[in-house]
């Protein structure tokens, strides 16, 4: 079990970027248009998390998104070693 504070990890490429809300909801900090995809980042308390939305997917800075995350893709770290919990 993971006991004591945690950080959440997640790839970018992992998120499902969605209009509104989702697991994560907070508003564009930036964007960023890629070729292949566009990077949308939302600033949540004093983390920037990325997330990778389809090429076309377009929002405002200031405007709220959500990030829909799968579990089975993220992982735990502890916040003060830093190592992976299981």
């Amino acid at each position: 079990g993971a006991d004591g504070e945690v950080t959440l990890g997640f790839r970018a490429e992992d998120v499902e970027v969605v209009p509104d809300t989702g697991d994560v909801s907070a508003s564009v900090y930036s964007m960023e248009l890629l070729g292949d995809a566009t990077q949308v980042s939302v600033r949540s308390g004093e983390a920037v998390l990325s997330g990778k939305a389809p090429k076309e997917f377009r929002i405002d800075i200031g405007q709220q998104v959500g990030f829909r995350l799968d579990p089975s893709k993220c992982h735990l770290f502890d916040a003060h070693s830093g190592e992976q919990r299981s």
